[in-house]
Formats: structure tokens, sequence, C-alpha cells
């Protein structure tokens, strides 16, 4: 099993592109033992601290049998994903925490599914079904939180690639344009110093674009990266690696620049530090299914 730095885990969230380059220069050499591995590689390690959590928020007179059913399918849909369900009963205590969530989903019969990041956003997931169409409305939704089309595509790069700088386009053609010449020249900067790292790579960082059209169909994702509004006025970036994990911030038009994309990239890289902060290295992991 890989063994990663042996340091506390804390809640990962967002960094500026300054705060990564600070934090590059700390992974030097430090007092402490260096961990054997880069970011990279620990990106790849399921700590099990981070999961996305659908709630079931049961009615009053759900029938057992939609119970059963609901917990069967997550089963078989959540295997091998960083997706858990957690039900929660009709008659839980008004302080249960998991009630700030619910947003007036489920009723006396029918349950309600919201849908938590391991940032604490959330959205409702809405399952059309009862009785005999429960089933096939759960694996419908159940399986677009889990995997889609260009989900899958992102693990088959991301596996095999350095990192993948994943470009959301806008509306505007100029803009999308610019944004792609940054990322390529932030690619190809990184590719030439690839050969002195420390943990070489066989195959440099990839650049995939998502365009407006098919943002209705991956709306999980798009949520899961920060973006709430399928309507981009401008295009966005984001560095994905190890297990589809976004590395640094979301950097959006006018900052995504060459330097602003290197300085992420290079994160990927750097060697690990036992004394480093978690939440500088990791970055936040995406639903994805990740299967053998």
């Amino acid at each position: 099993m890989l063994r990663t730095c042996e340091v506390s885990v804390a809640r990962s969230t967002s960094f500026s592109p300054l705060v990564l380059l600070v934090a590059v220069s700390y992974l030097g050499p430090q007092t402490c033992q260096a961990c054997p591995y880069n970011v990279r590689e620990t990106g790849f390690v399921d700590l099990g601290m981070e999961r996305y959590v659908v709630y079931c928020y049961a009615g009053r007179n759900t029938p057992f049998d939609s119970l059963t059913a609901i917990e069967g399918v997550a089963r078989a849909t959540f295997r091998d994903s960083p997706i858990t369900l957690k039900m929660v009963p009709w008659d839980v205590p008004q302080d249960h925490p998991a009630l700030k969530y619910r947003q007036g989903t489920g009723n006396a019969s029918a349950p309600g599914f919201v849908l938590v990041s391991p940032d604490e956003r959330s959205r409702p997931i809405p399952v059309q079904g009862q009785g005999e169409t429960l089933r096939p409305a759960l694996q419908t939704a159940f399986r677009q939180i889990a995997s889609s089309r260009f989900r899958e595509i992102l693990i088959h790069h991301v596996a095999r690639h350095y990192a993948v700088v994943l470009l959301l386009e806008g509306p505007k053609a100029a803009a999308n344009a610019k944004a792609r010449e940054a990322a390529n020249a932030a690619i190809e900067k990184i590719s030439r110093q690839m050969k002195f790292m420390s943990k070489p790579v066989a195959r440099g960082p990839v650049l995939l674009t998502l365009g407006p059209a098919s943002f209705s169909e991956e709306r999980i994702l798009l949520w899961s990266l920060g973006v709430e509004n399928e309507l981009l006025a401008e295009p966005h970036a984001a560095v994905l690696y190890g297990r589809v994990r976004r590395i640094g911030p979301l950097v959006k038009g006018r900052e995504i620049t060459p330097d602003a994309l290197y300085n992420i990239l290079a994160m990927v890289g750097a060697d690990c530090e036992c004394g480093l902060d978690p939440r500088l290295i990791r970055g936040i992991g995406l639903p994805v299914q990740w299967n053998k």
C-alpha cells in the first residue's frame, strides 16, 4: 500500500496562485524527513476522509421496499467512488445536522435526495419515480451523480498524464482562444521541465475543453468544480490530477494566464513534505468512479 505523509488531514479548500507559489517554495529542503512521493502520487491515494454524501430524507409513509431499493441502488452505483448514501429517518430530532440541507425535499410518502460536497455545498437531486418506477429512476439519478461521458474521458487522461488542464469555455470565441493559448503555454513550459523533476512522468499535461453545449449533461461536474451557474460569462480553467482531484483555484477570465496555470501545474510535480499543510497539496476530489 502506498505510504503517505504523516500529517493531519484538514478540509480541502481553494488557494490563490500566489499562495500556491509560496507553497512551492516550501517544498525544498526541510528540517523534517521528506516524503518519498511527489504530490501527483499522493493524489492517487484515497484517504477516505473526503466524501460526497447523498442524503435520503425518508417520508413518514415511505414503504420499506422503497428504502431497501434506495440502499441497494446506491451500493451498486457508488461503488469505487467517493460518494456515500446516508439515510435520514422522518422522525430525527430537529437539530439533526443533515436537516440543514433538506431544502423542503420529500413528502409523507416519497423520499427526497440532496447531494452534499466535501466543502458542504449542496444541491437537490430530483428522483421522479414511485412504486415500480422508483428503482429505474434511482438508477438514472444516481448514475448521473457518479459518472458521465466527459468524466470518463477525464479519468482516462488524468491516469496517464502528469495532469489535465480543464478549460470550461465561455460564450466569446476570442476569450476562449486566449485561454487555450495560455493553457498550452503553461503545458509546454512544464513539459520542458519534467525531465529535471525528481519523479519524472512519462506523459506531460494535456488540455481538455468542455463547451457550453455539454454543460447541461455535465451539471454535477460543473457543480463539483464550484460552478453553480451553467451559463458562464467567461472561460474558467482548473488543473486536475491523481484521482481527478482539483488542485489550486478555479481560474477565471483574465486570471487565466500562462504563469497562473504554470504555478498550479508545478505543484503537481513537487515533492511532498511531511510538514506541509495537506490542504495546499491535495486539493479536492471530484465525484468519479475509479474502478480497476
